[in-house]
């Protein structure tokens, strides 16, 4: 069974990497960072995601992350 198309209730994702990380403006206390994440890959329980945030409307931050279920 492939566990990226299983439907895991209670499953606990560890972070096992985080890359080309790029802050582009200053993030302070106060601010509402709103983040997205898009879902690039998944093998072997691997699951890789592009993800940005913004605070304003304005990008704050890209990057990509990889979680392991």
């Amino acid at each position: 069974s492939d566990v990226c198309s299983s439907d895991l209730p209670g499953a606990k994702p560890y972070l096992v990497s985080v890359e080309r990380m790029r802050f582009i403006r200053p993030v302070r206390p106060g601010d509402i960072l709103i983040c997205h994440a898009r879902q690039n890959t998944c093998e072997g329980g691997y699951y890789e995601f592009s993800v940005s945030a913004e605070v304003n409307s304005q990008r704050a931050a890209t990057g990509t992350l990889t979680l392991k279920i």
